[in-house]
Order: structure tokens, then C-alpha cells, then sequence
């Protein structure tokens, strides 16, 4: 029995490193034919380490085990061998999934801190089942691994499992990354190695040591998904300064549109009046009607309200939709500009969308900018139908998957960095987007 103990408890190791690197691995860009490549190379890893203590105790007639020599020359074959099956796992990884070599290192330095935790667990109960005889003790000692496995894999995949590893968004943390990864190994396999074979340890140690380990691994596992979660914010951020840097190249080219349009315009209708001495007066009509949509600009006491309530209001025609505005521009003073642009940009963009597939009669949009009291309130309203899904408290977009949601995510942001707060409301088919800001808050 205690040979057959001793011949699985390395390969089984190695299967749980692997588990703990498919659940962080798990949403990683898969390989084709990824089941056979990950468990095909997960059970050549583990033939490998049985192999290996197999020549092991041929050579030393040795079982291969934990706490079995305070030898040096052991100790370091040890580290070594278990440097040897890390390096192996984090090939099955690499070869099952398209990611980076960094993240596929980082990810599984991750996996084996859990299994750390989970074999730490396993001793510390260990010690406390020690002196049960035989029959007993092979029964607790099998039921304590499967308690600790079950209680730290799942513990930790209820912690991770919405979490998603980013290819490395932010180019600052790729030498921390870096660097915890050796300390990972050097905590795991070195330091450990050097503590747990010493048989003469006393009992203090036996049940130091595993809590030391659990606490290292813990706050190694911590840090790496701050990271994550910073990498993942990170993403976000880049994301919403490419749409603003959009919306700024867009504004800058709707003006200067809008510009020559009105400067063309300007002149056609004093040609159309030097044209009406030829008394061609039903053609001139048509001619000058044809003209005058394209000289709709809108006056609101703000410039970058006008261009932009130009440029929609000429996109509501081509489509057939009634916009309905009624602003008082001077209220928007306190804004920055491009927020302004991307706020009503956005909320405008999102109406228009959802009333385009109604019909001809139900096309209508209505936008209210006024003060109330020392706030300026910000209405904006429009029938739609079918189903609005909402994710804290937003409504999700569907017009483009890449920016999926970053629309009314931009919008919250820059009403709250102003002090201010932005409702959505569903009711009776009307969508109706209301805002607040307090009007001195500059």
C-alpha cells in the first residue's frame, strides 16, 4: 500500500497543477483539436513523472516521497524534478492554447499556487491524523486530500470565474508579472522542498510550515488577479479613449462639413435669385426646396451643440424621423466641449438607431435641454420595440460588438465626473434617457 501511496502522489500532483491551470487558462483562445492536444499532453506529463520515479527507486531503492531525506544532493535532484513537471504543465498549456508564452507562464504559476494551497491544506490536516493506525490512517488521509481539493479549487474558481486574463493590455505589468512568477516558483518548489524534506522537523514546523505556504501562495494568487482585474480596467480605459478619440476626429470633420455645405449653400441661393429674371420660377422653386435642407442649421447658444444637432438632423431626414429639439445651449457653458459632443453624440446616435426599424409614422425623437432650479435637466425620448437588455443598471447597445456597451458606459462617466446622475426608463414602448448636473459645478 504504501509503495502504491508513494508511486501516485507525484504524477497526482501534477494532474492537480494541471487542473489549476485549466481553470485559469480556461477562457484563453483554444487550439484545434484542444482536447486532444490538452489531455493528450496532460497524460504523456503524468506517464512522464511515473517513469521517473520508477528510475528513481531503481537507482536509489527509493521510494520517490515528501520528508524522505535531508540530504543535499536529494534535495536538489527534488527541486530540480519538480522544476521539471511545473516546466512540463506550463507545455500543456502552451500547446492547447493561443497566448502569449508570458501570460501562458503567469497563468500557470497562478494554477500551481492553487494546488500549493490545496497540498499545504492536506498536510496540516496530515499531522493531526498521524497517529491513527494503518487501515485508519490511509482512509483519512484520502478523505483530507479530497476535502482540501474540493474546498481551495472551488473556492477558487468561484473567485475567478468572471474573470478573464487580458493579453497584456498594459505593457507596465509585464515585469511584474515576470517577476512574481519566479517568486512563485521560488516559493513553491525551492523554499518548500528545503522545509518539508527535513524527517527530524519538529512538530511546530509540521504545522507552521503548510500555514506559511498557504498564506505565500494566497497572496501570490491575490496579487496575480489584481492584476488581471487591473489589466481587464485597463482594456476598458483604452477602449473609451479610442471612442473619444473618434468622436473628436468626427466633430472636427462634421464641422468643417457643415462649414463648406452652408458656404455653398450661401451662394446657390444667390444664384437661384439671379435665375428667377429668366422667370423660371417652378423650376427655381424645386431647385431652392432641394437647397434648403442642407442649410437646417440649428441654433442653440452652443457651437458644438449646433454642429452636431446639424449633423443629425440631416441624418433624421434622410431616414424619415422627426427630431424634436428644444435646448438651451448656454446651459452646457460648464462642459467641456468633446463631452459634450460624445455625451449628446452618443444619446442621439443610440435614438436614432432604435427608431429606424419602426414605421414611417412612429419615427419621431425629442430632445429637451433646460434649466431646473441650479441644475440642468437633459431629457431625451423615443418609442422603440422589442426587448432592452440592461447590465448595472444600463442598457446594453447592440450596433457594434467591439464597443459593445462603452456608449452609455462613456455617457455615465462623464455626467458622474460632473456630479451628476443619469436615469434610464423603459415604459409604455418609450425610451427615456434623463439627465442632472448641477450647472456650477465647473
Amino acid at each position: 500500500m504504501e509503495t502504491f501511496l508513494a508511486l501516485i502522489m507525484t504524477p497526482l500532483m501534477a494532474a492537480e497543477i494541471l487542473a489549476g491551470e485549466y481553470m485559469i487558462a480556461r477562457c484563453f483562445e483554444r487550439r484545434n483539436y484542444f482536447y486532444l492536444r490538452f489531455f493528450g499532453s496532460a497524460a504523456v506529463c503524468v506517464l512522464l513523472t511515473v517513469w521517473i520515479e520508477l528510475v528513481y527507486y531503481l537507482i536509489t531503492g527509493e521510494h520517490f516521497n515528501y520528508g524522505t531525506s535531508a540530504e543535499a544532493a536529494d534535495i536538489y535532484f527534488k527541486i530540480f524534478y519538480y522544476i521539471v513537471i511545473f516546466g512540463m504543465t506550463i507545455f500543456c498549456v502552451w500547446f492547447s492554447f493561443k497566448q502569449s508564452f508570458i501570460l501562458i507562464i503567469v497563468c500557470c504559476s497562478t494554477g500551481y499556487a492553487i494546488q500549493h494551497i490545496a497540498s499545504s491544506a492536506g498536510m496540516l490536516l496530515s499531522v493531526a491524523t498521524a497517529g491513527l493506525p494503518s487501515p485508519w490512517l490511509y482512509v483519512a488521509e484520502a478523505a483530507s486530500w479530497l476535502a482540501t481539493r474540493a474546498a481551495v479549487y472551488g473556492t477558487v474558481f468561484a473567485m475567478i470565474r468572471q474573470l478573464r486574463f487580458e493579453e497584456e493590455f498594459y505593457p507596465g505589468s509585464k515585469k511584474h508579472k515576470i517577476i512574481l512568477c519566479f517568486l512563485a516558483i521560488i516559493a513553491f518548489i525551492c523554499l518548500s522542498r528545503l522545509s518539508y524534506d527535513d524527517p527530524d522537523r519538529s512538530l511546530f514546523a509540521k504545522i507552521a510550515e503548510p500555514c506559511y505556504a498557504m498564506l505565500c501562495s494566497a497572496l501570490i494568487i491575490a496579487v496575480q488577479l489584481s492584476m488581471a482585474k487591473n489589466d481587464e480596467t485597463n482594456k476598458e480605459l483604452l477602449s473609451a479613449k479610442e471612442l473619444l478619440h473618434q468622436e473628436r476626429e468626427q466633430y472636427f470633420m462634421t464641422k468643417e462639413n457643415i462649414e463648406i455645405i452652408n458656404e455653398k449653400c450661401h451662394d446657390l441661393k444667390h444664384q437661384i435669385a439671379f435665375l428667377r429674371e429668366d422667370k423660371s420660377d417652378k423650376y427655381i422653386s424645386e431647385i431652392e426646396k432641394a437647397v434648403m435642407i442642407y442649410d437646417s442649421t440649428v441654433k442653440t447658444g452652443s457651437a458644438v451643440l449646433d454642429i452636431l444637432l446639424t449633423e443629425r438632423k440631416l441624418q433624421c431626414e434622410s431616414k424619415g424621423i422627426k427630431l424634436t429639439v428644444v435646448v438651451n445651449g448656454k446651459l452646457l457653458e460648464f462642459m467641456d466641449e468633446m463631452e459634450v459632443y460624445s455625451l449628446f453624440g452618443n444619446a442621439l446616435s443610440n435614438a436614432i438607431e432604435s427608431v429606424s426599424s419602426l414605421p414611417q409614422e412612429e419615427r419621431h425623437i425629442a430632445l429637451k435641454v433646460a434649466r431646473l432650479g441650479d441644475m440642468c435637466s437633459i431629457h431625451v425620448e423615443n418609442p422603440y420595440k422589442g426587448e432592452i437588455k440592461f447590465s448595472e443598471d444600463l442598457p446594453e447597445t447592440t450596433r457594434d460588438k467591439k464597443w459593445h456597451g462603452f456608449g452609455m458606459k462613456s455617457m455615465n462617466r462623464i455626467v458622474t465626473s460632473y456630479g451628476g446622475v443619469m436615469a434610464v426608463t423603459t415604459e409604455n414602448g418609450m425610451f427615456s434617457l434623463d439627465i442632472l448636473m448641477p450647472i456650477e459645478n465647473k
